[in-house]
């Protein structure tokens, strides 16, 4: 999961991700907390043109835009990012340990 912020800007569109509900689901997922620049290779890799923008990937494909599994723009609610995470797990992206 690679979360592109602002550092910049106020960072409590991540503190959605520390709400206990969604720390419950860390250990399926590894985190990547990445700065955005609206022209960075990064964000043109990843199709990313706001934030906070919060990418699941599948691990096993190459890093890209093609390896996106889930991508959820803007400033979201505890209860929204762990449906998002669940969707993920139930859909069987792979976890950490898993390849």
């Amino acid at each position: 999961m690679i979360a592109f912020h602002d550092p910049a800007k106020d960072e409590a569109a991540l503190k959605a991700l520390e709400d206990r509900s969604v720390v419950r689901l860390h250990d399926s997922f590894r985190f990547l907390k990445a700065e955005f620049r609206r022209d960075s290779d990064a964000a043109k890799a990843w199709g990313v043109s706001s934030v906070p923008t919060l990418l699941v990937v599948d691990p096993r494909k190459d890093p890209g835009a093609k390896a996106v599994l889930e991508t959820v723009a803007g400033k979201k609610t505890p209860q929204q990012l762990r449906a998002v995470l669940q969707k993920s797990i139930a859909r069987g992206s792979p976890s950490p340990g898993r390849s």
